[in-house]
């Protein structure tokens, strides 16, 4: 796989891990315990692709930190 298409995977999931990591906090917060798991379950999943892509190469770093910008920001923004 090219660097270009690791650093789109890598930004386009933890982009989806951090809104995950969002939702999750939104929902604990509101006491619902099953839309917590249930975005908890996708946090471990994205978040294993990130940390096997960014232990591998740390050039990947900077799209894994610009997606958890992105990612926090939408998910509060959207509310």
């Amino acid at each position: 796989m090219s660097i270009w298409l690791q650093a789109v995977v890598v930004f386009v999931a933890v982009t989806a891990a951090d809104y995950a990591w969002t939702k999750y906090m939104m929902h604990v917060a509101s006491k619902h315990p099953h839309r917590a798991a249930m975005w908890n379950t996708l946090i471990y999943s994205f978040g294993s692709i990130t940390v096997i892509s960014y232990t591998e190469n740390r050039w990947l770093l900077i799209p894994a930190l610009l997606g958890a910008y992105l990612g926090t920001w939408y998910a509060v923004r959207r509310g």
